[in-house]
């Protein structure tokens, strides 16, 4: 099941996919969208380069995320990440209960920041990243955390962006044999 850390990351880059509409049109969406999920204080403002480091951040783990499909990262996804989190550095933080935490001390746009790369680290870290992947419908592109036991999900959605990709295939091959 996605932990927690993992599900706002999911939500983070599934503002934007496929036709929908992106949930952060403008500073202010994104303001509202971060306040919505505790992630900033009332009085934080987000700048339009505040907003610009967010569309680069969820864009470049979106890419990040392709190798969890056995698919080879975009360069540029990688020289991206790196260069933001030069802004947003992590810290280990130890709990009362002994556990340890990537932290950041960092308040507004590059302290979320900060707080997905460590949940990036962290999930790397347990395992638990190489479930999370993009849809191999390109028209989708959708974030889901796959389930299944062997860790092949493909899909964001066996109803939707699956059943739609094997009609596909089925027509294909249905030509193939007409022409043939």
């Amino acid at each position: 099941m996605i932990t927690e850390p993992l599900k706002l990351l999911q939500e983070c880059i599934n503002t934007r996919f496929g036709r929908r509409a992106d949930e952060w049109g403008d500073p202010e969406q994104l303001r509202a969208w971060l306040l919505q999920r505790n992630c900033l204080t009332e009085e934080q403002v987000v700048t339009r380069s505040d907003y610009q480091r967010m569309i680069e951040t969820r864009e470049a783990i979106r890419g990040l995320l392709y190798m969890n499909s056995e698919e080879s990262v975009e360069a540029s996804h990688i020289e991206a990440l790196n260069h933001l989190s030069r802004r947003a550095p992590l810290q280990l933080s130890f709990q009362r209960d002994g556990q340890a935490n990537l932290t950041s001390e960092l308040a507004g746009v590059d302290g979320v920041i900060a707080r997905l790369f460590g949940i990036i680290f962290t999930a790397m870290a347990d395992g638990s990243w190489s479930r999370l992947k993009v849809c191999h419908n390109e028209k989708c592109q959708r974030v889901f955390y796959d389930v299944s036991k062997n860790r092949s999900g493909t899909w964001c959605s066996m109803k939707i962006c699956g059943s739609r990709a094997k009609a596909r295939a089925y027509q294909q091959r249905q030509q193939k044999k007409a022409n043939a």
